[in-house]
Parts: structure tokens; C-alpha cells; sequence
């Protein structure tokens, strides 16, 4: 399990940033779970959305921009346009 910081959310480069794994448990052991879970009745899919958009941008100070997540056939991850 990678962490980062929550002040590091929607950081491109959190690659560098992963806090060490020694100090993952202490971390753990004071987080709090968020257990937002939603279903899609029409895809029959139910995914783990994560925390809200306004506890994010509250801990982070920063404005999250929101983007489209497109169902595709094959496996890949790219980014075509910002909402």
C-alpha cells in the first residue's frame, strides 16, 4: 500500500512523495475510514468513490477539477479533456 499526505492529493509527481512504509501503521492506526461505496444499477457495478470532493479540497486548500471516467473494452489510462 503506497500513502501520501493529504496535502498531496492531486499532485502528478506523488511518485516521489510516498511516506516511507515504516511509518505507514502509525498513519493507519489514526486515519479514519471512509466508507463511501456506490452502486450503478445500470452497469451492475459497485465501486469505492473515496473521500467527498469538498473534504478533499479542504484538506488540501487546493480546487479539485472533476473528470469524466469513460467505460472502455481495453485497459488503458489516458486523460482527454478536463471538465
Amino acid at each position: 500500500m503506497e500513502i501520501v499526505k493529504d496535502k498531496d492529493f492531486g499532485r502528478t509527481d506523488i511518485d516521489k512523495l510516498y511516506i516511507k512504509s515504516n511509518e505507514n501503521r502509525t498513519i493507519i492506526n489514526k486515519s479514519t475510514v471512509i466508507n463511501n461505496t456506490r452502486v450503478d444499477k445500470i452497469r451492475n457495478v459497485t465501486y469505492h468513490a473515496g473521500p467527498d470532493k469538498t473534504l478533499v479540497e479542504k484538506q488540501t486548500g487546493k480546487t479539485i477539477t472533476p473528470v469524466v471516467i469513460k467505460e472502455s473494452k481495453k485497459p488503458e489510462q489516458t486523460l482527454n479533456k478536463i471538465i
